[in-house]
Protein backbone atom coordinates (compact mmCIF):
# COMPACT_ATOMS: atom_id res chain seq x y z
CA UNK A 1 0.00 0.00 0.00
CA UNK A 2 1.53 3.20 -1.03
CA UNK A 3 2.54 5.70 2.05
CA UNK A 4 0.01 8.01 0.28
CA UNK A 5 -2.74 6.28 0.15
CA UNK A 6 -2.29 5.67 4.21
CA UNK A 7 -1.44 8.87 5.09
CA UNK A 8 -4.90 10.26 3.27
CA UNK A 9 -6.88 7.14 5.03
CA UNK A 10 -4.82 8.17 8.26
CA UNK A 11 -6.47 11.64 8.09
CA UNK A 12 -10.25 10.42 8.06
CA UNK A 13 -9.15 9.32 11.71
CA UNK A 14 -10.01 5.31 11.51
CA UNK A 15 -10.78 3.18 13.99
CA UNK A 16 -8.17 0.49 12.05
CA UNK A 17 -6.63 -0.61 9.06
CA UNK A 18 -7.40 -4.52 7.64
CA UNK A 19 -4.74 -5.33 5.20
CA UNK A 20 -4.60 -8.80 2.98
CA UNK A 21 -1.15 -9.30 1.73
CA UNK A 22 2.21 -8.79 3.19
CA UNK A 23 3.91 -6.98 0.88
CA UNK A 24 4.56 -3.15 2.39
CA UNK A 25 6.80 -0.78 2.19
CA UNK A 26 9.18 0.19 4.59
CA UNK A 27 7.97 3.77 4.39
CA UNK A 28 4.15 2.21 4.94
CA UNK A 29 4.94 0.12 7.89
CA UNK A 30 6.55 3.01 9.34
CA UNK A 31 3.38 5.14 8.66
CA UNK A 32 1.18 2.26 10.34
CA UNK A 33 3.09 1.47 13.14
CA UNK A 34 3.15 4.98 13.82
CA UNK A 35 -0.45 5.65 13.76
CA UNK A 36 -1.43 3.80 17.24
CA UNK A 37 -4.16 2.35 15.81
CA UNK A 38 -4.70 -1.69 15.11
CA UNK A 39 -3.39 -2.96 11.58
CA UNK A 40 -4.12 -6.18 11.01
CA UNK A 41 -2.68 -8.56 8.23
CA UNK A 42 -4.21 -11.45 6.76
CA UNK A 43 -2.18 -13.74 3.86
CA UNK A 44 0.77 -15.83 5.48
CA UNK A 45 2.42 -15.80 8.85
CA UNK A 46 5.80 -15.15 7.33
CA UNK A 47 7.68 -12.29 8.81
CA UNK A 48 6.93 -10.39 11.45
CA UNK A 49 3.29 -8.28 11.25
CA UNK A 50 3.15 -5.03 11.88
CA UNK A 51 0.62 -5.45 14.70
CA UNK A 52 -1.84 -8.48 14.84
CA UNK A 53 -2.32 -11.51 12.21
CA UNK A 54 -4.71 -13.34 11.16
CA UNK A 55 -3.91 -16.44 9.03
CA UNK A 56 -2.00 -19.58 8.82
CA UNK A 57 1.58 -21.19 7.49
CA UNK A 58 0.98 -21.91 4.01
CA UNK A 59 4.32 -24.35 4.12
CA UNK A 60 3.06 -25.48 7.58
CA UNK A 61 0.02 -26.61 6.35
CA UNK A 62 0.63 -28.13 3.10
CA UNK A 63 3.55 -30.55 5.21
CA UNK A 64 0.81 -31.40 7.09
CA UNK A 65 -1.46 -32.34 4.77
CA UNK A 66 1.04 -33.75 2.54
CA UNK A 67 2.72 -35.75 5.77
CA UNK A 68 -0.87 -37.22 6.78
CA UNK A 69 -1.49 -38.37 3.54
CA UNK A 70 1.94 -40.40 3.74
CA UNK A 71 1.41 -41.90 7.12
CA UNK A 72 -2.04 -43.18 5.66
CA UNK A 73 0.17 -44.98 3.23
CA UNK A 74 -0.17 -43.22 0.14
CA UNK A 75 2.65 -42.48 -2.12
CA UNK A 76 1.54 -40.94 -5.61
CA UNK A 77 0.42 -37.40 -3.87
CA UNK A 78 -0.63 -34.65 -6.48
CA UNK A 79 -0.72 -31.17 -5.88
CA UNK A 80 -2.79 -28.85 -8.01
CA UNK A 81 -2.15 -25.54 -7.19
CA UNK A 82 -2.03 -22.19 -8.79
CA UNK A 83 1.23 -21.17 -10.54
CA UNK A 84 4.03 -21.42 -7.98
CA UNK A 85 6.51 -19.27 -9.52
CA UNK A 86 4.12 -16.29 -9.36
CA UNK A 87 2.83 -15.99 -5.91
CA UNK A 88 4.46 -16.33 -2.77
CA UNK A 89 1.59 -18.10 -0.86
CA UNK A 90 1.28 -20.56 -3.81
CA UNK A 91 5.15 -21.10 -3.67
CA UNK A 92 5.23 -21.50 0.17
CA UNK A 93 2.71 -24.31 -0.41
CA UNK A 94 4.77 -25.72 -3.09
CA UNK A 95 7.71 -25.82 -1.11
CA UNK A 96 5.36 -27.98 2.38
CA UNK A 97 4.68 -30.51 -0.32
CA UNK A 98 8.04 -30.76 -2.02
CA UNK A 99 9.62 -30.85 2.12
CA UNK A 100 7.09 -33.55 3.22
CA UNK A 101 8.15 -35.91 0.03
CA UNK A 102 11.70 -35.34 0.49
CA UNK A 103 11.84 -35.77 4.32
CA UNK A 104 9.70 -38.88 4.12
CA UNK A 105 11.45 -40.62 1.01
CA UNK A 106 9.24 -40.35 -1.42
CA UNK A 107 9.50 -39.47 -4.97
CA UNK A 108 8.72 -36.14 -6.03
CA UNK A 109 7.95 -35.75 -9.93
CA UNK A 110 6.99 -32.48 -11.30
CA UNK A 111 4.06 -34.21 -13.80
CA UNK A 112 1.89 -34.76 -10.22
CA UNK A 113 1.80 -30.92 -9.67
CA UNK A 114 -0.96 -29.84 -11.88
CA UNK A 115 -0.89 -25.61 -12.28
CA UNK A 116 -3.78 -23.97 -13.07
CA UNK A 117 -5.42 -20.73 -12.35
CA UNK A 118 -8.17 -22.11 -12.01
CA UNK A 119 -10.93 -19.81 -10.00
CA UNK A 120 -14.04 -21.57 -10.28
CA UNK A 121 -15.06 -25.38 -9.56
CA UNK A 122 -15.77 -26.39 -13.25
CA UNK A 123 -11.85 -25.10 -13.35
CA UNK A 124 -10.26 -27.30 -10.79
CA UNK A 125 -12.30 -29.98 -12.05
CA UNK A 126 -10.62 -29.49 -15.51
CA UNK A 127 -7.38 -29.47 -13.66
CA UNK A 128 -8.03 -33.35 -11.39
CA UNK A 129 -9.39 -34.77 -15.09
CA UNK A 130 -5.73 -33.41 -16.61
CA UNK A 131 -3.94 -34.85 -13.83
CA UNK A 132 -6.31 -38.04 -13.61
CA UNK A 133 -4.98 -38.37 -17.64
CA UNK A 134 -1.50 -39.44 -16.67
CA UNK A 135 -2.60 -42.26 -13.86
CA UNK A 136 -1.05 -45.37 -15.12
CA UNK A 137 -3.68 -47.13 -14.06
CA UNK A 138 -5.95 -45.20 -17.23
CA UNK A 139 -3.55 -46.45 -19.33
CA UNK A 140 -1.06 -43.36 -19.33
CA UNK A 141 1.93 -43.48 -17.78
CA UNK A 142 2.87 -41.16 -14.48
CA UNK A 143 6.30 -41.19 -13.36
Amino acid sequence: MKETLIAAFLGRRPDGFFLHGRRHTPGAVQLLRSSGIPVVESGDLAGRPIDMMVSYSHFDAAKALTNHLIRKGYRRIALVCAPWRESERHYRRWRGYRAALQERGVAYSARRVVETVARGMDQRAEALTALLDHDPRSGHQMP
